[in-house]
């Protein structure tokens, strides 16, 4: 008789492995509920993140009606729940708050066991995440070298022998259908991109570390007559040449440029528009040693912020393909459509300038009843 406590696994699953789904299954081995967290449901494709959150739910679905079952029967129906958790704007507490409500929500009152891995650096929400709430049990042997950085490599390499050895069956079917998407080819040119720009650095006697400066323009503007007038702030965004994606405008510090005539410059390069860094009303320091993918990049972003006075329509140019004011409305609503972390420094900054209150965690969870 399987226990009716939660057990529950944490991950990206990017994508999901063999070894997940050791984790998982040693897990409903012994709990028939069980709670599939899956992190980073609100960042944009990249090489490190390339799945969204649905095609993830969807390789977890296929593994519980299609291989899970195939290979295990039970007399009592298993219950699974999947959530997607956004990210965090730089703030663990705000994305553990989020994970302890859900799995609290799930659990509601029963035992909780939390199955993990801590194999890097990258697992560090491994156990620590659910303290007070779940026991936490390591499942090292299972899961041991079998990595979705890995797989991720192989992917991009086509690698196809290793891809196969590292994931399920299903994942595999999915993963052979994605190489032929305009998105695959999308992603193995920024890994060949990537890769290149990294060896260009190789013989450098130590790990690089670069510094960029960001402007962040946040213009507050009333709309409407006097009776019904309301407020819309906006934010002045770019489309980047490399990807398409939007981003703030922003760029490298040249050596013989301090950095507040390096942002302004940046800012006037990629929109033709003109401002001071004098008048910026907040200047914050971007550090996290993951924030870009090329290597060790620090960004300096300072924030301006307008009232009611008209600025000038930008005008993209340099590394920018389109440049416009955007509605920070829009902005919350499709974090998908950012470039690394930019998505992130926007919230961060529009609460420090106090145009934009802080975001509220976003969980989404549906069930499936494996019968």
């Amino acid at each position: 008789m399987l226990n009716r406590d939660l057990s529950v696994v944490i991950g990206r699953f990017q994508p999901l492995t063999s070894g997940h789904t050791a984790l998982i299954n040693e897990a409903l081995d012994s709990h028939s509920d069980l709670l599939v967290i899956v992190g980073g449901a609100n960042v944009s494709r990249s090489i490190k993140n390339p799945f969204t959150a649905s095609e993830r739910v969807d390789m977890l679905r296929n593994y519980f009606q299609g291989g899970y079952l195939s290979e295990r029967k039970y007399a009592n129906p298993i219950m699974v729940t999947i959530a997607c958790v956004d990210d965090s704007d730089y703030d663990s507490e705000w994305w553990e708050i989020a994970v302890r409500e859900c799995v609290s929500k799930v659990a509601d009152g029963r035992r909780v066991t939390h199955y993990g891995h801590k194999r890097d650096a990258s697992s560090y929400y491994m156990g620590d995440a659910l303290v007070g709430i779940a026991e936490y049990k390591e499942i090292e042997a299972l899961a041991k070298n079998i990595s979705a950085t890995k797989v991720r490599k192989a992917l991009f390499e086509c690698d196809d022998g290793t891809v196969k050895i590292y994931t399920p069956s299903c994942v595999s079917s999915f993963l052979r259908e994605f190489v032929e998407s305009r998105e695959y080819t999308h992603l193995t040119a920024q890994y060949t991109r990537i890769q290149e720009y990294k060896e260009k650095w190789k013989s450098a006697p130590y790990p690089p570390t670069f510094v960029t400066v960001d402007a962040t323009v946040f213009w507050c503007k009333t709309l409407g007559d006097h009776d019904g007038c309301q407020t819309e702030t906006r934010v002045l965004l770019i489309r980047r040449r490399d990807n398409g994606l939007w981003a703030v405008p922003g760029g490298f510090l040249n050596p013989d440029e301090p950095l507040n005539k390096a942002v302004c410059r940046e800012l006037f390069e990629e929109t033709r528009i003109d401002l001071d860094a004098k008048n910026a009303n907040v200047c914050s320091v971007f550090d996290d040693p993951d924030r870009d993918l090329r290597g060790r990049i620090i960004t300096y972003n300072y924030a301006w912020v307008f009232n009611g006075r008209w600025l000038a329509d930008p005008i993209a140019s340099d590394d920018a393909i389109q440049a416009k004011w955007v509605p920070l409305e829009w902005v919350r609503q499709n974090p998908t459509q950012f470039y690394a972390d930019h998505f992130k420094m926007l919230n961060v900054m529009a609460q420090k300038a106090g145009v934009l209150e802080p975001r509220v965690p976003c969980v989404l969870m549906q069930e499936i009843n494996l019968n």
